[in-house]
């Protein structure tokens, strides 16, 4: 309609209304018209029917160019092309800016354009960009308009630049055509039409970007995820693999040039996985690292040297260029470092997961086999430097080119040859983005979870191979073999456990001063003789210390002259003392040349420091026992062996009454601190002095008594005929025998019984009694629980601890119960055992020589035996879940127990003898794991008695003898079953902290 209006404006005048209704405009447009020439309306005619095919074009560019948009050289190629449909020129270019804003070349189809030109502000280009204005221009133009033209070609006789607008109406790019068809130029209908063209190319490029975006987050997240799944699966293999595969699977999802590991060893940062800086070493306190591992904080950095705490010297050895740094700590269940990832020299180029930080970035174009598409493309070098705002671009010496299209001569309508700027293929280096490190911070924090189990689970592995290992050793000492045949198989044991190429046995010889070999492959070695602190084996003998070295040749301690004699070439060495089980040192165990090329490692040398130990008791057991052919050597007239003097040596200044004469290392239960435990308790006072003990050191009877209280005590650090005298000394710490008259005579008696009903289980044996009478003991010391009990209570918490597996056979009650057993039987399989143990302590009191209770009256005794029951009955696992909801169910202790009330202190003892009996795990990790391995053991013997008798082992009995299945068993037992317990009682009780601190180490 005002079309119309302006086409008969001057044939009549148009009426006009405010406001127009459809039926007001249709019959005032007829009566226009009936005024209106036919030229005119020839004319009208015309400009509509060309409005309409003007708006067909666009809607056809419009759904060319969203059809083609899941690619972006298509979607790019597309909008070429349209251009080329919609405004009649010779070629056309698409300029993006990158996030350095400098416009390059994403794809032209003008030959005479060099495609690597970076383009200013001073070009027409350049102009167009920075301020937001349509550029045209018609006529003669400089080189300096147009510098993305190749010098030497025809310039355009006219040009007109259109900006792409992003987001924010921010120019992300150019859209440019050359040489219009028209004789006066491009014109405002091609302006409009390239406008179109270029805001459709802005809207569809910017929801690319964020759609790419969002699949590169989800493919970031899929495949963060199958990294995890990978480093778990490697998990078996070790934490060393499992990093190898963390910084392998890094290099995909960073695209940088160096990623490295580093681990804490002491004061210094090792790197333990990488390219070129394995095993390098750099100061824990300084760097980039240590600023790492001080703040636990993320560091990205866009120009290392830039920053002073870069340490250059790592590139001056690895001759790289370090640029950007991305690095982040490694945490363990603690939030303690334990390693730091660093990724190094982010790369611009087109990495399935980089983040992209510019369109033009993110549209790069790959070309076919990293090659021009075009044979003209030049593959010299092109300048970097922009001067005066005009790029300087080198002269080519290419083929001859294709000149563009003249004025009127007819455009092209096929788009072959299009070509893109090799800076989409230049490897530039730029800053990790911050999508970086939302990504290095969430892989760093799986990988430390995923690194402590693989350190924990290869724990338990070589903590198996150890005691295979000693198995072994163990089996070869208890055979008939003499003395120096026994050394030797033990040393080809050694020789295939430990991986080693040769084991050396070396025996002092304190006279002459020297170690002599007794055990090695070389003949030459037998005769070989090693002053004391020369050589390797010298200078461990005298420091008393492990010695590793890696690169032998290189230690100023090794006698290079050996391999010279030998014709052996020593690439890694291994020496362990020698010790009896009394102290006394008596030689060198000496591994050599790790298999495959490998140098030995920590778990190596605990592994052989412990097989020395058994040398040195198969030393001392064969000189002491003298067997036949060990006593020829000894008194032979003539020795044949430097080692047969040696030998005799160490009998004479250790062995010859038959007896060891290193002074053992043994303890009393002497303390001078006295702790008051409660009103209601019994005061500790002096301790009693009349032990077995009382010949030890004063000074080891109390650090043993004080470790009593602690839960580091190890009773299996102990010969088992000591254990009577602990137990005693803690009965007697808690003044039960004067506070109810228990003479300590009857009490010995009445613990040597106990002592005795305990069969001689892996697990279930006197020695976890004595653990649970410790452990209760360091509880009444340690907390408050005493405030909640009578003296009654505390009696029958110590007898019930001492004696609630007493007579324990071996299995567990459902082992009673599936073979109908007549205790099952007799307890009607409730708490079967545990029924058991009850009965048999109160039938050792029947006893009157075992009987503590004699003097208490009748309703002493009644309660007595009550609480002690309960006491033994609550030790049935069955009952552990209903503890842990109550302890839960308690905000306060004042709440949760009262003294006055019988009941909750029957709850308090139940729950305190059931925390003892599952108390191991909770104790430091080398105790906790001795003990696991002892149940494992005996869990183990009960499956194989299942099995015999036709029945199905207990499904969390099974398998256990596998390495993953136990190690599973375990973190199920420590974050399931007992850390909801420990931690309710440690809430309750803040003196059990002590124990979940090791909980967390443990578990």
């Amino acid at each position: 309609y005002p079309l119309c209006a302006l086409a008969v404006s001057d044939e009549r005048p148009v009426s006009t209304q405010s406001t127009w209704g459809s039926d007001d405009g249709e019959n005032l447009f007829k009566e226009n018209i009936r005024f209106l020439s036919s030229d005119t309306l020839n004319v009208i005619a015309c400009e509509l029917f060309s409005a309409v095919r003007r708006s067909s074009e666009l809607m056809r560019v419009a759904c060319a160019v969203n059809r083609g948009n899941s690619d972006k050289r298509n979607t790019m190629e597309i909008i070429i092309e349209k251009t080329h449909l919609m405004v009649g020129c010779s070629g056309v270019c698409l300029f993006l800016l990158d996030e350095k804003n400098r416009l390059i070349i994403a794809l032209t189809d003008e030959a005479g354009i060099y495609v690597d030109a970076r383009l200013s502000w001073r070009s027409l280009v350049g102009r167009c960009a920075f301020t937001n204005e349509v550029i045209r221009q018609c006529g003669a133009l400089e080189h300096y308009d147009v510098p993305e033209f190749k010098s030497g070609v025809e310039l355009p006789e006219s040009v007109m630049y259109v900006p792409i607008y992003g987001k924010n109406v921010e120019v992300i790019g150019i859209l440019g055509v050359y040489n219009s068809q028209k004789p006066q130029g491009f014109d405002s209908e091609d302006e409009s039409k390239l406008v179109f063209v270029a805001a459709l190319a802005g809207y569809t490029m910017v929801n690319m970007l964020q759609f790419e975006r969002q699949t590169h987050k989800s493919e970031q997240v899929e495949y963060l995820m199958k990294s995890i799944s990978r480093m778990e699966s490697h998990m078996e293999q070790g934490p060393q693999k499992t990093i190898s595969e963390l910084v392998e699977l890094s290099y995909e999802l960073f695209h940088c040039e160096r990623i490295g590991f580093f681990e804490i060893d002491g004061d210094e940062m090792i790197c333990t996985v990488s390219r070129d800086f394995v095993d390098g070493r750099l100061p824990k306190n300084r760097g980039l690292i240590g600023h790492v591992v001080e703040t636990g904080e993320i560091v990205n950095i866009p120009d290392a040297y830039k920053d002073s705490r870069f340490n250059k010297a790592v590139d001056l050895q690895t001759m790289f260029r370090t640029t950007s740094i991305l690095a982040a700590p490694v945490f363990d269940e603690n939030s303690k470092v334990i390693g730091v990832i660093q990724c190094i020299n982010k790369k611009q180029s087109q990495g399935k997961f980089t983040d992209p930080i510019g369109i033009a970035n993110t549209y790069n174009i790959k070309q076919e086999n990293g090659e021009s598409r075009m044979p003209w493309s030049t593959k010299s070098a092109f300048t970097d430097v922009i001067s005066e705002g005009i790029l300087e671009v080198p002269e080519m010496s290419t083929c001859p080119l294709p000149r563009s299209p003249k004025k009127g001569r007819k455009t092209r309508h096929s788009y072959s040859y299009k070509r893109s700027s090799s800076f989409y293929l230049k490897n530039e280096i730029v800053p990790f983005p911050k999508a970086d490190e939302l990504l290095i911070k969430a892989l760093a924090k799986s990988a430390g979870v995923v690194i402590v189990k693989a350190r924990l689970f290869r724990k338990l592995v070589m903590a198996q191979r150890k005691n295979k290992a000693l198995i072994h050793v163990l089996h070869v000492t208890s055979t008939d073999m003499d003395l120096p045949d026994m050394l030797d198989e033990i040393a080809n044991a050694t020789c295939e456990i430990i991986r080693a190429n040769r084991i050396s046995i070396f025996l002092i010889d304190n006279d002459e001063k020297r170690l002599c070999s007794v055990v090695s492959k070389d003949s030459e070695m037998m005769n070989l003789c090693v002053p004391l602190g020369k050589g390797i084996v010298g200078n461990c003998f005298m420091s008393k210390l492990t010695i590793r070295v890696d690169d032998p040749y290189n230690d100023k301690r090794f006698l290079q002259e050996i391999d010279r004699a030998t014709g052996y070439v020593t690439t890694s060495v291994l020496a362990v003392p020698i010790a009896d089980a009394h102290g006394n040192y008596v030689g060198v165990l000496q591994a050599l040349n790790k298999n495959d090329n490998k140098k030995f490692t920590s778990e190596d040398e605990d592994l052989l420091l412990s097989i020395s130990k058994e040398v040195g008791e198969s030393i001392r057991r064969g000189l002491v026992m003298l067997d036949t052919k060990t006593r020829e050597l000894l008194l032979a007239e003539k020795t044949q062996y430097p080692w047969q003097s040696a030998m005799m040596e160490i009998y004479s200044r250790n062995y010859i009454i038959g007896l060891p004469r290193a002074t053992p290392v043994v303890a009393s239960l002497r303390s001078e601190v006295s702790t008051s435990i409660s009103n209601n308790t019994t005061e500790i006072g002096d301790l009693y002095k009349n032990t077995e003990l009382s010949v030890w050191p004063s000074k080891r009877r109390a650090e043993i008594l004080e470790s009593m209280a602690t839960c580091n005590f190890d009773v299996l650090e102990y010969d088992e005929n000591i254990l009577d005298d602990f137990s005693f000394l803690m009965f007697a710490n808690t003044q039960v025998l004067e506070q109810f008259d228990i003479p300590e005579e009857i009490l010995r008696n009445f613990i040597n019984a106990v002592g005795t009903k305990y069969l001689d289980n892996p697990y279930h044996n006197y020695y976890h009694a004595v653990h649970v009478l410790q452990s209760v003991y360091f509880c009444l010391r340690k907390t408050e629980m005493h405030k909640f009990l009578c003296n009654i209570d505390i009696l029958g918490i110590l007898v019930s601890a001492l004696c609630h597996d007493i007579n324990h056979p071996g299995h567990a009650s459902d082992f009673e119960i599936k073979t109908d057993s007549n205790l099952s039987l007799l307890y009607n399989d409730v708490s079967v055992l545990e029924n058991m143990h009850a009965h048999e302590t109160f039938m050792l009191l029947q006893d009157e020589e075992f009987n503590i209770f004699a003097k208490l009256d009748k309703a002493d005794r009644k309660e007595l035996r009550k609480i002690i029951i309960n006491a033994i009955l609550a030790t049935d696992m069955t009952h552990h879940k209903n503890f842990t909801t109550k302890l839960g169910e308690k905000s306060s202790v004042e709440e949760a127990f009262d003294v006055e009330d019988a009941s909750a202190r029957q709850f308090l003892v139940d729950v305190f003898v059931h925390a003892a009996d599952i108390s191991a795990q909770v104790y430091t990790w080398e105790i906790a794991f001795k003990w696991e391995e002892r149940i494992n053991r005996e869990f183990v013997m009960q499956v194989e008695k299942e099995r015999r008798l036709g029945l199905t082992p207990s499904s969390f009995m099974a398998e256990l003898d596998q390495p993953m299945k136990r190690f599973k068993s375990q973190l199920f037992f420590c974050d399931v079953i007992l850390k909801p317990f420990w931690k309710g009682l440690a809430m309750l009780f803040p003196g059990y902290m002590v124990v979940l601190s090791n909980w967390k180490r443990t578990g």
